[in-house]
């Protein structure tokens, strides 16, 4: 996959090179077809943005092969035209096209995608601030309800100690209380015993 997408832009690198270093004459029309070419592979990448529907997505995939298939189609013009029936129609065509405005198009339209995907990348970021946001709300509520609860198990641990308490010192009054009642019995007992 990132090979199909690094064709266009390897082949434009080659052929600017190859102008620019005059490794071989290309003529006006050879010239024009590759300029040509080179704004429809231009167009062809150009960041859409992110696209929802599957309809658009698409309509989009298909402008984009579109597109490329143009840009293919004038490099193979560009280079194999010559021996055609048509060339002279062909080469008229493509001759009267003004390619400066299409490479001020092509510009035009990749600043255009930088800023729509600026626009998209802001959108992202905010959709993924609000989720954020969200689960920081959620998660701060969470703990609130965290905190609630291990204040009531503490409030409840700190009354069951003073009950426990509590409970200690009933077991020892009554203890005391038995230990008094016992004294009391054998008292009454020896009195019992002594005809009293």
């Amino acid at each position: 996959m990132a090979l199909r997408e690094n064709i266009a832009p390897s082949l434009l690198i080659v052929l600017g090179v190859l102008i620019g270093m005059g490794f071989y004459e290309f003529d006006t029309f050879q010239l024009n077809a590759f300029n040509i070419g080179a704004f429809f592979f231009t167009i062809s990448c150009v960041n859409q943005g992110s696209v929802t529907s599957k309809v658009n997505d698409v309509t989009i995939k298909s402008f984009r092969k579109l597109n490329v298939s143009i840009g293919i189609i004038m490099l193979i013009t560009a280079a194999f035209a010559k021996g055609f029936k048509y060339y002279n129609l062909i080469e008229g065509c493509i001759n009267n096209i003004d390619t400066n405005a299409l490479l001020l198009i092509g510009i035009a339209i990749t600043l255009w995608s930088f800023k729509i995907s600026d626009i998209y990348n802001n959108n992202a970021l905010l959709k993924e601030k609000k989720k954020i946001d969200a689960n920081y709300h959620k998660l701060i509520k969470e703990q609130k309800e965290k905190l609630k609860y291990q204040e009531a198990n503490l409030k409840c641990r700190e009354e069951n100690q003073g009950l426990k308490k509590r409970n200690n010192e009933l077991a020892e009054h009554l203890e005391e209380a038995t230990k008094i009642v016992g004294k009391l019995q054998e008292e009454l007992e020896k009195r019992k015993n002594r005809g009293e």
